[in-house]
């Protein structure tokens, strides 16, 4: 996986981040799976592990084609085994 430009990283007013997804749950916590059934990685959910405690996350609910909410993330990024349901 080519490696992220962090461009964001030098200005602390860049902490802005947009969950899109159609769950039922949204804002709950962020999921995202870091390679699909080949194994193989997918680059915009690695973004994941760049999310910081204290950046400001909006919600994009796919079922309303708007953004719903806004939170703020809070403790690290962690990986976990994720059983994705069709």
């Amino acid at each position: 996986m080519p490696e992220i430009n962090e461009w964001w990283r030098a200005d602390p007013g860049e902490r802005f981040w947009l969950e899109v997804t159609r769950r039922q749950d949204l804002g709950t916590n962020l999921k995202a799976p870091q390679t699909n059934e080949n194994g193989n990685s997918y680059w915009n959910y690695s973004l994941i592990k760049h999310l910081r405690p204290g950046d400001q996350v909006f919600h994009y609910d796919g079922n309303t084609q708007q953004i719903v909410a806004r939170s703020v993330a809070v403790g690290e990024c962690w990986e976990d085994e994720l059983t994705w349901a069709a």
